[in-house]
């Protein structure tokens, strides 16, 4: 059998279009044109014959091109195409491809614009604009009547000039002649000449300007004023001007140069910037992947001017807050830039320099040309994340958002600005996130130069300006980058910045633009909600809604499947096994939709809970009597299911929609279902709907045997005759003709041998008895095999299309195994050998009703008027046998003309349609038999009963088994008519219920007989039961035809309702509506939407239908169902001011529940809203001896020119500028605020007051050879010329040269640090870390790298700046631990100065610790505590202190008084003392940590042991606790230790004066409390700590404040194994601080320059 494989592909592939014609384009106004749907046949070529897919893979396979290639014949077949056809509605007609008005009478001047409706020109009227208008006559000219008269003309008018006065065309009257200058050399005009009525004028192109001359044009240069609006370069040209950019930019707009590193934006792609109330942020849904965020799945962003996004739903933060702050913790958030800022106060800017927020998505497919580039750009960014492998990484959708020219808030300037607004500084920036489902990216970046700020006090310093600081005191709401998953994983958030350095973070990590890349993500994380990143895969692949597409409405509609398993299984238009599980029935009816080269092939299902076969006991009047009783065999179960389990259209490929089902239905959100189901409608969209339009109509008829035939009005007779003849042809659409021969046994009875189908215009479908019981199955004249097919048939069974038009299906699994011919119209016939004869079944729509003729009669419902002969005779219903052989079958004998009877059959090598044909045949009729004389006839009678075309059979054949034969076949026949009627109850109940906990859940349910099979009362019977997972304490009662459920819920937990009711016939229907749980506490309600994005509580898969409602809370509560009271100051970001605490109120108090406390020291307000208070204008500020200067929060005092600031900050003391270098040329006289030039003797003050000149200069005969260029030649008192050197200079020994002065050497410089000698002058440079100014009196100044930005210290670092560098500390609270910061171990405030304490055991008696050796024990320890903090005041908070005016901060001093000895100490214990001793920072009194101690007295033991006055005195260190719980012998105490344990009051009295001693009396009351509390020891080395190395000053990796994954693949770093960089510089923490790049400032000696700094 080799053909099999080569026939095993029949007509799957649709390999070619040869011919489709393309439509033209109709063009006309908006209701001209009209749509009609139209088909029309299309060659295809295609394969002969596939293989039937054996399940999912096969088709994913196919569908993906995976599967293998199969051989198969290439035929060509006719496809009906359907397609939109356009003409022109009814009034309109078609000129060319117009569609104009139809106007019945033409319009003659003037335009058809409507049915019989003439638009006319100026000048005409009339219905047919055929008249003259006449305007004179209307006074509807604009002749001047004083000059002109009126003369009406055909179509127009003329202006007819009195004397004196001239036409100017026809309508206009001068008094001079009109002369056209510009028509003679164009005027004169070099460009563009414009004529009017008495001159004429010059004009010029753009790009040029009207010459002095009024006709010659001069090119602008556009570049010199404001560089023509270019933000680089500027090159005129003749007539314009060209912009270009500096490398690593792009231009936009023609003027705007954009970094490289930012992806396209704004006008770029065509985008608008975004206007939203901007007091909120905005929600933006994402596209149907949603985003994965680490360990969730969002669909909604919310993205805040303030440079937030989050993915939860949140409060716009009033104030920036470090992401390692608490509110953080459940904040799902991307941080590029949150500052305090302003959108709207650039409003009143020019368009170029407003404040701008876009935001634009990008999907794979959305037909933008930018798409593609940027989405190629995310992929290329998430491949490239750092520490991230993900070399295939392609997003599907990203999105870029973008903040332009972001300027800082104003609100603490009290509304006023402190500078212009185009002065203000701003900032710009961007994030970028992409995804492709399942793994998401970010992207921040920060071009270069573009943060201008980050705290809102820089608003009062001019983006010009480079040198003016802020104060560190000024500091407020500094801005913060990074981002937390809110999730509460330590590894799923990150600083990248924060404070100084946001504004240098566009250094790192690149060169040109700081481009930080994430994976947002653990690597090897599962995916979270696979299923939607599955589902919007498959939503991508199939945009289309079926709906809109030519054709689809031939397809069965939405509620028309069978009601139940049963009839599924026996209705011939759907393909259906009974299994004990959820399966579905397919429709046989498709329809291809054509597309312009698209083809959409679409087909339905229907799905069915478990089914079963069963036995029954089933009723045959025709039998015997005693065996009219059978067993039979029904489909038991299998209740047709609602929603999206139950079927849906299918486009394609059953097996990938049933996947996007899954996805979208069963694992994603009812938003997902919902785009799935808009896809794939559903087939039973509702219970209510189910099957109400399920049509059982349809005729069933057979013919089988010695020809037995059932018209299709269910009349049934005997035809015999010989040949090939018409059975049935519907319009001369659709034909079968069937082809007799003589039956087994007998010469006078024949029996079906072949058949053939067709539909008109497409190939026939035939069908030969072979051997005995096979079939030989021809397509379009050709032998497709013979049946069964296949090596198993049975379990691999094939299947034969035929484009659209029919298909021919194998059936393996019924009685006798049979072939069902199946046209796209439902029309079937069911062919089946047995005994050596086709036995035939036939199914026609009820479509086809009143429209057919031949052998099967004319189906009208009345089966009196079946026997109509071909040429319209008709016989009577009873008529004979005979007769009707002779003048109603033989009528339908096929011919070979062509013609409605023309043979469609296939012949064989010397075949024709006389081989199957024998005229002197006559038939044996059954009515002239005598049956009861046959030999046969009893044996007959027994299987026949009273059938008698069974008694005929079986005596013809002379064969019983054709006998039993035609009886199973008539058995089962009934049997599938019998099913096919079995309608299931109808059910009246609800399709959705909405549960609330702690409320009655109640419902009932009505089952009603189908109202397409008529029943009687007292056989109405409906059993009602409950389906799995119902809450098993609900209630269930029946009565009748009503059940009520009712149930007090009382849980959250998912449940499910399906109530399965079943009639007396074992029909059986369920009523499974989706349940909606609303388990909102404290007076919350649901919301009724279901629909949203990302509702994943859902449970609408294949074992429940549930879904949790969201919550709306009431005011003061919050959660996913309202069971936390709302933290309004959580909420809001802590609303209140920087520093001010925040206060939350009980419920009912809602979002606005809060109360501020007061405003900060130099601010005025409610504490959320707090303005800065000019103490310039009020006392505070008369404190400075010139002028005030108002600055946030506080003030400083500035002095006028030639002033300086004195060390208190507010005195201003003159500046001696004679000290220093000054313009005099010689003498200088110091004043207040200034100075005064003088001159020496024999030389007067010249007139610029600087200068000096000989009052009696040498004359060239007797000038000794004096230099001009550095001396004055003079003539003394003594008449002797002499040369007298310049400032700079000095004589030499030859009294006449002068040579330069080094002032650097003499120290007669104002330079500070680092002076250059130069010819006549010096210079003043500066030390790394420092800058030149202009000051006279420090000119070099430190540069602040903490404020600046530029230092690397890490993002749990706090920098602190120092004289010429800086330093990298861990923050109060934190102390180091390798190379970064973590929480301080050890308390520091006040009030826990016993858990801070050391304890001494010295060997030696109290008498020997004198008060002289504890003072020198204080002063060694102080000593001790001072040289370690020097070293260490980077690492530990307690080292160092912050000066409370400029807020320096140095290490800490320590001094004997901050040594404590508390009172009960030393203590005596036999032959020891116990020395406690704790130390503190005198500046805020709080104790040094236990730890730090501890380390230092380790590492001083030797020096403090000599303070004690002998070594090896040290016999034990202990802590308080460890101490306190040692057992201590009874013995007598001395009258010192009365106040045991720790009474502090003494101490902190005797240490600390004034308003200390306040503050001590609060921390007496805590120790106090804690005296007799217990503790347990602490291990020996709990307070052991390795001395640190001495502090340097680090260039490394970690104190870059950037994550080893920040770093890009264009990143200067390199990283070793540890994940620490490994480029590492150290410095000394003194001799070479980080410094910046040294500066030079020159001064030069001349004669006179003005205002320049001179000797």
């Amino acid at each position: 059998m080799r053909w099999l494989p080569y026939a095993a592909s029949a007509f799957l592939a649709l390999l070619a279009i040869s011919s489709v014609t393309s439509q033209e384009v109709l063009r006309g106004p908006e209701g001209s044109m009209c749509s009609s749907v139209k088909s029309r046949q299309v060659s295809v070529l295609v394969e002969t014959r596939r293989k039937r897919q054996s399940g999912i893979w096969d088709s994913i396979g196919d569908a993906l091109g995976m599967s293998t290639p199969r051989p198969g014949s290439l035929e060509v077949r006719y496809v009906q195409q359907y397609y939109v056809d356009y003409e022109c509605c009814l009034g309109w007609n078609r000129i060319n491809d117009t569609c104009q008005a139809d106007c019945y009478s033409p319009c003659v001047h003037g335009l058809c614009v409507d049915t019989n409706l003439c638009e006319c020109d100026e000048g005409w009227e009339g219905g047919q604009c055929n008249r003259d208008a006449d305007e004179c006559s209307y006074l509807i000219d604009d002749c001047n009547p004083d000059i002109s008269d009126c003369e009406n003309t055909v179509g127009s008018y003329n202006c007819r000039c009195h004397d004196g006065y001239f036409s100017v065309n026809r309508t206009y009257c001068i008094d001079v002649v009109h002369v056209d200058e510009c028509a003679t050399d164009n005027g004169g005009c070099e460009q563009n000449c414009v004529d009017s009525l008495t001159s004429y004028h010059c004009t010029c192109n753009d790009g040029y300007n009207l010459a002095a001359d009024g006709h010659a044009c001069n090119n602008i240069d556009e570049c010199s004023v404001d560089m023509g609006g270019c933000d680089h370069a500027c090159r005129d040209t003749v007539g314009g001007y060209e912009c270009s950019c500096r490398p690593r930019y792009r231009l936009v707009r023609g003027t705007e140069c954009r970094e490289d590193d930012m992806y396209p934006y704004g006008d770029e792609i065509g985008e608008k910037h975004k206007v939203w109330d901007q007091e909120q942020c905005l929600k933006v849904p994402t596209p149907v992947e949603g985003f994965r965020f680490f360990t969730e799945r969002y669909f909604n962003m919310w993205i805040c001017d303030n440079g937030l996004v989050s993915f939860r739903s949140i409060a716009r933060p009033n104030s920036p807050a470090r992401l390692s702050d608490s509110q953080w913790l459940k904040r799902a958030v991307l941080v590029p830039y949150l500052a305090r800022s302003d959108p709207e106060l650039f409003n009143s800017l020019p368009e170029k320099d407003r404040t701008k927020i876009y935001y634009s998505i990008h999907r794979q497919g959305d037909g933008h040309s930018h798409t593609k580039n940027i989405l190629s750009r995310a992929s290329q960014d998430g491949r490239s994340t750092p520490r991230y492998y993900l070399p295939d990484y392609q997003a599907v959708w990203a999105m870029v958002i973008t903040w332009a020219n972001l300027p800082p808030s104003l609100a603490a300037f009290r509304g006023e600005r402190p500078v212009p607004l185009n002065l203000m500084r701003r900032n710009t920036f961007q994030l970028v996130i992409s995804t492709d489902g399942c793994q998401s990216f970010a992207t921040f970046i920060y071009p270069a130069l573009k943060q201008e700020w980050y705290t809102e006090a820089e608003a009062r310093i001019a983006r010009t300006d480079r040198r003016s600081k802020i104060k560190s005191s000024e500091i407020i709401n500094p801005a913060v980058a990074g981002y937390s998953a809110g999730n509460g994983h330590k590894d799923h958030k990150e600083e990248i910045g924060h404070g100084p350095k946001m504004k240098t973070l566009f250094r790192i990590p690149s060169t040109y633009a700081g481009n930080f890349k994430y994976a947002l993500q653990e690597a090897g994380e599962a995916c979270p909600s696979r299923a939607v990143a599955e589902c919007s895969a498959w939503l991508r692949l199939n945009p289309v809604i079926p709906e809109t597409l030519p054709g689809y409405d031939l397809l069965p509609a939405p509620g028309s499947c069978p009601c139940t398993a049963e009839q599924a299984y026996f209705d011939r238009s759907y393909t259906f096994l009974v299994k004990n599980s959820r399966s579905c029935a397919t429709s046989r009816i498709k329809v291809r939709s054509y597309v312009g080269s698209q083809v959409y092939r679409m087909w339905r299902t229907c799905c069915y809970q478990p089914s079963y076969w069963y036995r029954y006991i089933a009723f045959y009047s025709y039998l015997r009597p005693g065996w009219r009783h059978a067993q039979a065999w029904r489909v038991g179960g299998g209740a047709l299911i609602s929603g999206q389990l139950g079927g849906n259209l299918v486009v394609g490929n059953a097996a990938l929609d049933e996947v996007g089902r899954q996805s979208c239905c069963e694992g994603s959100s009812s938003y997902h279902c919902n785009l799935f189901r808009e896809r794939r409608p559903l087939s039973v969209p509702t219970c209510a709907a189910s099957c109400r339009q399920y049509d059982v109509t349809s005729a069933l008829s057979w013919s089988r045997y010695d020809p037995h035939i059932r018209t299709l009005d269910s009349q049934e007779y005997t035809f015999n005759g010989l040949g090939e003849y018409v059975l049935l042809d519907a319009n001369g659409e659709y034909m079968i003709q069937g082809r007799t021969t003589h039956a087994p046994g007998s010469i006078q009875a024949t029996s079906f041998s072949a058949i053939v189908a067709y539909q008109r215009g497409h190939p026939p479908v035939q069908i030969n008895l072979a051997d005995d019981n096979n079939m030989e199955l021809y397509m379009n004249g050709t032998l497709v095999g013979t049946f069964p097919f296949g090596d198993d048939p049975a379990e691999d069974p094939y299947e034969f299309e035929d484009d659209d038009s029919v298909a021919v299906y194998p059936n393996m699994n019924g009685p006798v195994p049979s072939l069902l011919i199946f046209f796209n119209n439902a029309l079937s016939v069911k062919v089946t050998a047995s005994q050596s004869m086709l036995h035939f079944e036939f199914s026609v729509p009820n479509r086809l009703k009143n429209a057919t003729i031949g052998l099967l009669g004319n189906w009208d419902g009345n089966a009196d008027n079946d026997f109509v002969a071909f040429d319209g005779t008709q016989l009577p219903v009873d008529a004979a046998e005979r007769q009707i052989y002779e003048d109603f079958g033989e009528t339908w004998r096929v011919t070979e003309a062509d013609g409605p009877k023309k043979t469609m059959f296939t012949y064989g090598p010397g075949e024709s349609i006389d081989s199957f044909r024998n005229d002197s045949y006559v038939p044996q009729f059954s009515a002239e038999m005598n049956f009861s004389a046959d030999p046969l006839y009893e044996t007959a009678t027994e299987i026949c009963g009273s059938r008698t075309d069974c008694l005929f059979d079986t005596l013809q054949t002379r064969d019983t088994s054709v006998g039993e034969a035609a009886i199973q076949t008539q058995q089962n026949f009934d049997q599938e008519v019998f099913s096919r009627e079995q309608f299931p109850p109808t059910l009246d109940g609800p399709d959705r219920l909405v549960a609330t906990v702690g409320d009655l859940l109640a419902f009932s349910v009505r089952a009603r007989p189908d109202r397409r099979v008529a029943r009687t009362a007292e056989t109405n019977q409906m059993a009602f039961a409950l389906g799995e997972g119902v809450p098993p304490d609900a209630n269930f009662v029946t009565d009748g035809d009503t059940a009520t459920f009712s149930w007090n819920v009382s849980s959250a937990e998912p449940f499910d309702l399906q109530i399965d009711v079943t009639n007396e016939n074992n029909a059986s229907a369920q009523l499974w509506p989706t349940v909606y749980l609303c388990a909102c506490q404290h007076g919350g309600f649901c919301e009724q939407d279901i629909e949203e994005e990302g509702n994943f509580t859902t449970h609408t898969n294949g074992t429940r239908k549930f879904e949790e409602l969201p919550c709306t809370c009431a005011v003061g509560y919050t959660g996913e169902n309202c069971e936390s009271e709302l933290d309004a100051c959580a909420e809001n970001f802590n609303p209140c001011f920087a520093g001010v605490t925040c206060e939350d109120l009980p419920p009912p108090a809602g979002m606005h529940g809060y109360v501020c406390g007061e405003c900060p020291t130099g601010f005025d307000g409610d504490g959320q809203n707090c303005t800065d208070t000019d103490e310039c204008l009020t006392e505070e500020g008369s404190v400075c001896n010139h002028f005030c200067v108002n600055i946030l929060g506080n003030f400083s005092c500035g002095c006028n020119d030639g002033f300086y600031l004195a060390e208190d900050q507010t005195t201003c003391k003159d500046v001696d500028e004679c000290v220093f270098s000054n313009n005099c040329s010689q003498l200088c006289i110091n004043t207040q605020g200034s100075y005064l030039c003088g001159c020496w003797d024999g030389f007067i003050l010249s007139a610029d007051k600087q200068d000096c000149e000989a009052a009696n200069p040498c004359t060239s005969g007797d000038d000794p050879g004096c230099a001009p260029e550095t001396s004055w030649c003079v003539v003394n008192g003594s008449g002797a010329a002499v040369c007298v050197c310049y400032r700079g200079f000095q004589l030499s020994g030859d009294g006449v040269t002068c040579e330069d002065a080094d002032e650097c050497l003499s120290g007669e410089t104002h330079c500070n640090q680092l002076c250059n000698n130069t010819l006549g002058g010096y210079e003043c440079y500066c030390e790394e870390g420092y800058e030149l100014t202009d000051s006279l009196v420090e000119p070099c100044e430190d540069i602040d790298e903490c404020f600046e930005g530029t230092h690397n210290c890490s993002t749990d670092e706090e920098c602190i700046n120092l004289p010429g560098g800086y330093m990298c500390v861990c923050p109060d609270g934190t102390e180091r631990l390798d190379s970064g910061c973590v929480e301080d171990s050890q308390p520091t405030g006040a009030g826990t100065l016993e858990e801070n304490m050391l304890v001494l055991k010295l060997a030696m008696s109290k008498n020997e610790l004198t008060e002289s050796r504890l003072r020198s024990f204080k002063r060694v320890v102080a000593a001790e505590m001072s040289t370690f903090c020097d070293r260490h005041v980077e690492d530990f908070a307690s080292c160092r202190v912050r000066h409370r005016r400029d807020s320096r901060v140095a290490a800490a001093i320590f001094t004997e008084s901050s040594v404590h000895v508390p009172p009960g100490f030393p203590k005596d214990v036999r032959r020891y003392v116990f020395l406690g001793f704790f130390v503190t920072v005198e500046s805020s009194f709080t104790a040094v940590p236990l730890s730090v101690t501890r380390t230092v007295v380790d590492g001083a033991l030797r020096t403090i042991e000599e303070s004690l006055a002998a070594k090896h005195v040290i016999v034990d260190i202990t802590s308080y606790e460890e101490y306190s719980n040692i057992e201590e012998p009874t013995t007598e105490t001395p009258e010192t230790e009365t106040y045991e344990k720790f009474p502090l009051v003494q101490v902190v009295a005797g240490s600390v004066a004034g308003a200390v001693a306040l503050v001590a009396v609060a921390i007496t009351t805590a120790v106090c409390y804690k005296k007799h509390s217990v503790r347990r020891s602490a291990p020996a080395d709990m307070y052991g700590v390795t001395t640190p190395a001495p502090s340097t000053y680090r260039s490394r990796s970690r104190s870059d404040s950037i994550s080893p994954k920040a770093w890009g693949v264009d990143s200067p770093f390199t990283v070793d194994n540890d994940g620490v960089n490994s480029t590492r510089v150290d410095f000394t923490p003194v001799e070479e601080p980080i410094r910046s790049q040294a500066v030079v400032h020159s001064f030069v000696g001349s004669v006179s320059p003005p205002r320049t700094l001179q000797k």
